[in-house]
């Protein structure tokens, strides 16, 4: 490995330290870094305190993690997840690339830092999994060596295709695939065809010791092995044979001296694309936007508020696979609600109660509004356009699409429960004052706490605990003017025993409510400082 660059890994980390340690300096830093640090130790620490009644069944861990392991490695097959994990830094393709640097020292360097990430990552999961493993050092180990092996699987994967060509490539995965389906269907067609078994373990057990099963399965049993070694001799034993398996990938790496380099740009700058548009879509922008795929007519001017909300609503229909993905998750999760509900009353509360926390869980990921504005909120403030009217404007595209992904679930139910329909048309007529209501909400404490969408780091609690304290003031938030409208609504049927003034009544609280937000944000866009208030 060059010196140089084994100094710019140093420098790297150097880096992030100091990031870590001036975010540290400021009250704010300090609140969120505390909260986020005390939030991992409640989530680890039942994994800890659960050890004085007694581990999980090594067996089960024996089992279950090589199956894991094949799971990863044939998503890889499927996905080419080596794209990302030749991924360069748009600054590392410019400085590196060019430089007087091999192609195997590049990838050298790559894989120490992909050593250190999972290094990093290991020791976090280790406190999580801990109940599941031996002891502390055994899980630590073998999450290690499991998370080095599905990159460096990954790796090989992308470097075969690069070697072998486009189409024989193409083939070649769908073969393997298809081969690694057929065994593990030959497997356990004689036990399903009787019906699916009531335990899966039983199921998993037997794939584990078929005949095709241990031939697939026999690289990937040093890592289960390494997780539940009971001594330290057995854990230097098994993590040996599961190093080995990780040497012979990364000796396959290092082999295929394949011009990678074109590729690893495509695919840094592809990944750095999805990054740039989620920051201003979220999630669902994530799909490259085509152009001219669809136009809008122009709507009225409306103040200004009419070309915003056509901008942001073009931008999101251009992405529109990421739509079509939340609609169908809404879908098909209609389907498990319906057979387990016990009377259609409850299926129908079940489907509300499913449509109101997915929009609350989706509102973060959807920024087609002020959200995803950040980077040009310099020229969208220097329009000559009123700050309120600004602020409708960019409330219109999530609150449509969220609207009309609540009326497509709620008319996809009524076809099945067809008694209690009148609890299902309460909740279409209330979603696009819910959604207005929570999108406002978003974007108000946006607009005075701004964030942006980045790969996170290992450790970075500030990160975890700004999520944490914005989620639950956003929920509490929720509440208090859900819990208003709904004494409204309750209120109201006391009295007059009608549905529609019942409804009603709590349209018109929550309309009230949104109204009285749009010109908070109106006030806080006002204030937002570009060259101050942006975050890098």
């Amino acid at each position: 490995m060059p010196p140089g660059l084994l100094t710019l890994l140093h420098l790297q980390f150097k880096g992030l330290l100091r990031r870590t340690l001036l975010s540290l300096r400021t009250l704010r830093g300090i609140i969120f870094s505390s909260i986020g640090l005390l939030l991992f130790v409640f989530w680890a620490l039942p994994s800890v305190l659960s050890l004085r009644h007694g581990r999980t069944d090594p067996a089960l861990v024996r089992t279950f993690t090589p199956i894991i392991l094949l799971v990863v490695c044939v998503i890889s097959l499927i996905t080419s997840g080596g794209d990302k994990a030749v991924a360069f830094t748009p600054a590392e393709v410019g400085f590196l690339f060019p430089g007087p640097f091999t192609r195997r020292q590049l990838l050298g360097y790559k894989l120490i830092k992909s050593f250190v990430g999972a290094a990093a990552s290991g020791a976090f999961l280790s406190l999580l999994f801990l109940r599941h493993c031996a002891s502390w050092p055994a899980a630590f180990v073998g999450l290690l060596l499991s998370m080095m092996f599905a990159q460096l699987f990954a790796m090989t994967v992308m470097l075969v295709g690069q070697g072998v060509g486009e189409r024989l490539y193409t083939r070649g995965r769908k073969l393997i695939v298809g081969a690694i389906i057929a065994a593990v269907g030959v497997t356990a067609w004689p036990h399903l065809k009787h019906g699916m078994p009531e335990n899966p373990t039983d199921l998993a057990a037997q794939l584990r010791n078929s005949p095709a099963g241990r031939i697939l399965l026999l690289p990937l049993e040093p890592f289960g092995r390494t997780m539940t070694a009971p001594t330290a001799v057995q854990i230097l034993q098994w993590s040996s044979l599961a190093a080995v398996v990780d040497l012979v990938l990364l000796l396959v790496v290092m082999w295929l001296d394949v011009n990678y380099l074109e590729a690893a740009v495509t695919g840094s700058q592809k990944l750095y694309d999805r990054i740039q548009r989620a920051r201003r879509g979220g999630v669902a922008a994530i799909a490259a936007p085509k152009a001219g795929r669809l136009r809008l007519p122009a709507f009225p001017w409306l103040a200004g508020a009419g070309p915003t909300g056509w901008r942001q609503l073009t931008s999101a229909l251009r992405s529109s696979r990421g739509m079509l993905f939340l609609l169908f998750i809404l879908a098909i999760s209609v389907g498990p609600l319906l057979v387990a509900a016990r009377n259609q009353a409850q299926a129908a509360g079940l489907v509300l109660g499913l449509a109101a926390w997915t929009t609350v869980i989706m509102a973060g990921t959807m920024r087609f509004d002020f959200r995803g504005d950040l980077d040009q909120m310099d020229l969208l403030k220097s329009l000559p356009l009123p700050p309120a009217a600004v602020a409708a404007g960019e409330l219109f595209a999530p609150v449509l699409i969220m609207t009309f992904a609540h009326e497509a679930l709620i008319v996809a139910a009524a076809f099945r429960l067809r008694s209690h329909r009148e609890i299902l048309l309460a909740g279409a007529a209330l979603s696009p004052l819910f959604n207005l209501l929570l999108f406002a909400l978003e974007n108000l404490l946006f607009l005075y706490f701004p964030t942006r969408i980045g790969p996170a780091s290992p450790g970075d609690f500030q990160n975890f605990g700004r999520q944490i304290v914005m989620f639950l003031l956003k929920f509490i938030l929720m509440a208090l003017a859900g819990g208003v409208a709904a004494a409204a609504a309750m209120l109201t049927w006391f009295l007059t025993r009608s549905l529609p003034l019942t409804i009603a009544a709590a349209a018109a609280v929550l309309l009230i409510e949104s109204l009285c937000l749009i010109p908070l944000m109106a006030i806080a866009y006002d204030r937002f400082d570009p060259s101050t208030d942006t975050p890098t």
